[in-house]
């Protein structure tokens, strides 16, 4: 019990840290095109400008940032985090089924650079579950917590088997004094499917 007490004051600060530098980044940056997305997702474009969505998601992670500190040292404040995590985690995960996160030439397939988002969310939503439920067993808290990684790279090994991955190694592929003869034997697609495979 002591080990997983500090484990979780640990991660508790390390979700503090994150949250207040998630935050910090988002007012210097301003309005983010998944912030856009988001909006646009869940139609609250007519309802909020994307500034004021922006500056929503910015209070929302520096009040993450206060909960998790709190929660370190008062246990009421563990419920509101947890619930705080899950809202913060689960509105940018719907919103990867808006068609902007998707390349609908490949019939659908998900843009790569939203596997970051995945990963991050799903995190924060794995301490959200974590917190709100300790009494889960490790093997569940394990599995809550590998669950996107292993989506990100079945995810990140499909995108080989497409042409745009293929074109975007290809330059990789010609360069490397390993692999470049891939492209005097196949054409590009199966060397982009073969240099997977190895």
């Amino acid at each position: 019990m002591k080990k997983f007490y500090c484990n979780t004051k640990v991660a508790l600060l390390l979700v503090g840290l994150s949250s207040l530098l998630m935050s910090t980044s988002m007012l210097l940056m301003g309005s983010h095109r998944h912030i856009e997305k988001t909006v646009n997702f869940f139609g609250f474009n007519s309802l909020l400008s994307y500034e004021l969505a922006n500056m929503l998601a910015a209070l929302c992670f520096s009040l993450l940032a206060v909960f998790s500190i709190l929660s370190m040292y008062f246990e009421k404040a563990k419920p509101a985090l947890a619930s705080l995590l899950i809202v913060v985690s689960v509105v940018p995960l719907l919103s990867l089924f808006s068609t902007g996160m998707w390349i609908e030439s490949m019939g659908g397939f998900p843009v790569i650079g939203a596997g970051q988002g995945v990963i991050k969310y799903f995190a924060l939503l794995s301490i959200g579950i974590c917190l709100l439920n300790p009494n889960l067993s490790n093997h569940v808290m394990q599995w809550i917590a590998i669950f996107p990684v292993l989506v990100v790279l079945v995810w990140i090994g499909g995108m080989k088997f497409t042409l745009i991955e293929a074109q975007g190694i290809e330059d990789l592929l010609q360069t490397s004094p390993f692999m470049s003869w891939m492209y005097s034997v196949w054409d590009l697609q199966t060397a982009s499917n073969l240099n997977w495979r190895l």
